[in-house]
């Protein structure tokens, strides 16, 4: 039994905000996981070895919340920021490396879960809010790191746009030729079993196994997954919300979305509210994927602005 397909299989598909949640969780030291800072090291390994090794030969055996000039990570999910043009920025997971150490302070994750959901100029705004904050740091001193489903175009296009000036890593969730967090948990797990580190819990290799099966389902939900193989494994959408409030919640996401109605926007004037506001949507960022008919996709935006007429 996979976890995520008893918590995915309702109303509600997975989020970018869930999955870096649990990636912040598996990488803070201090969680209820308790391997302590073993899958940070790996992580930061991963990342540059040689640029994080003064961070990493500093950091305690063991956890220690005592010890006050302690060198230590601490994470922040959906750090928010401004950018020159006072232009908000959510950044996914923030990393600050504390302690008296030669290695980058601050790495900024940005997560994305599905292929298409790439926000051209997005990872050079974040880096420009970041350091247009509080934090009064220099360049040198952070790393962008960009998290993607896999190794596409689209994606390394995107990461390829980062200034020169920037330490930067592209990471994909699934195995690809670019280092992938699928991957790590695999090591990860492998050393466990070995011995090379200390024993899990049940509970919780369970939890890396459900991990790694839903990482190489594309994080799609067992309903998503049972509709692909109904319909010859012809894959037209990226996920479902279910209502009016699931609309809502997916226009919170910075990121255009169009949402299937058959008929388009006048079918969708002449539809009853009552019956919009519970049924289940269909969402995607390509509006022409799977020779999909563009009239029967209306932009979320739009298609909120005609429920609201």
């Amino acid at each position: 039994m996979n976890l995520f397909d008893v918590l995915y299989s309702g109303k509600r598909d997975v989020t970018e905000e869930n999955m870096s949640a649990l990636l912040g969780w598996m990488l803070d030291p201090g969680q209820s996981h308790g391997w302590g800072n073993l899958f940070l090291i790996e992580f930061l390994q991963a990342i540059d070895e040689k640029k994080f090794a003064s961070f990493i030969s500093q950091l305690p055996s063991r956890v220690s919340y005592k010890k006050k000039d302690r060198t230590w990570a601490m994470v922040v999910l959906e750090e928010s920021v401004r950018t020159l043009s006072n232009e908000r920025k959510d950044i996914d997971i923030v990393l600050y490396l504390e302690g008296e150490h030669e290695s980058p302070k601050y790495i900024l994750i940005e997560n994305k879960i599905r292929s298409g959901s790439v926000d051209p100029g997005q990872l050079n705004a974040e880096i420009e809010g970041f350091l247009n904050g509080g934090h009064k740091i220099d360049k040198t001193e952070l790393v962008m790191v960009y998290l993607t489903l896999e190794a596409d175009s689209t994606a390394i296009r995107e990461f390829q746009s980062i200034s020169d000036d920037t330490l930067a890593a592209h990471f994909s969730w699934q195995k690809s030729d670019l280092p992938s967090v699928e991957t790590l948990i695999e090591a990860f797990l492998r050393k466990e079993l070995s011995g090379a580190i200390g024993p899990f819990s049940y509970e919780l290799t369970w939890l890396m196994k459900s991990t790694l099966g839903f990482i190489r389902t594309g994080f799609r939900s067992r309903p998503e997954r049972m509709k692909t193989e109904s319909t010859g494994g012809k894959i037209y959408f990226e996920g479902t919300v279910d209502g009016i409030e699931g609309l809502k919640e997916l226009a919170e996401q910075d990121q255009t979305y169009y949402i299937g109605f058959n008929g388009g926007v006048e079918a969708l004037k002449d539809t009853d509210i009552s019956i919009l506001e519970n049924r289940r949507y269909k969402y995607d960022s390509d509006q022409h994927r799977g020779n999909k008919r563009p009239k029967n996709w209306i932009e979320l935006n739009q298609f909120l602005e005609v429920l609201n007429q």
